[in-house]
C-alpha cells in the first residue's frame, strides 16, 4: 500500500517526536515514515538546531542519529538528560561493535543499528512511548 506524505492510517496517539540527523535525504525519509506513522516529527540536521527546538516545548521522543553528535551534541545530550527520560532518547548508530558496546555501557539509551528496517525502528519508537507493538 502507498501512502501521501502525511497520511496517518493509524489510529494511536500523536506523539512530538525530535528527529536529530545530519543526512539530509535518510533524515527526510525517517520524517516521512515517522508521520505517515501518526507523530509529530520535528526534524533537525544538528545538535544546534535540536537546542533551539527544545525551545519551542519538550519532546515526547528523541531519535538522534549517532553521527550528528560533535561537542554540541555532547551538549544536546546533557539538556535531554533533565528534560527527556532517557528510556525516551534512542541514538541510531552505525553497525559496529566499539559503538553499540559503548551505548549499552551508558545504559542510559536505546539505540538501532544501522542498517535497519522501518518496523524494527517502528517497534523501537512505540515501545520507547511505552505503547505495545
Amino acid at each position: 500500500m502507498i501512502r501521501a506524505r502525511g497520511e496517518n492510517t493509524t489510529q494511536k496517539e500523536e506523539a512530538k517526536i525530535l528527529l536529530v540527523y545530519g543526512e539530509q535525504i535518510m533524515g527526510w525519509l525517517l520524517e516521512d515514515f515517522l508521520s505517515v506513522e501518526g507523530h509529530e516529527v520535528e526534524l533537525t540536521k544538528n545538535p544546534e538546531e535540536a537546542l533551539r527546538e527544545l525551545g519551542n516545548g519538550n519532546p515526547d521522543l528523541v531519535l538522534i542519529g549517532i553521527s550528528t553528535i560533535t561537542s554540541d551534541g555532547k551538549e544536546l545530550l546533557e539538556k535531554l538528560s533533565g528534560t527527556v527520560p532517557d528510556s525516551r532518547v534512542i541514538m541510531i548508530a552505525k553497525n559496529d561493535w566499539e559503538t553499540e558496546s559503548s551505548l549499552i555501557k551508558s545504559g542510559r539509551y536505546d539505540y538501532i543499528s544501522r542498517p535497519f528496517h522501518l518496523d524494527g525502528l517502528s517497534r523501537k519508537v512505540e515501545r520507547a512511548l511505552g505503547r505495545k507493538n
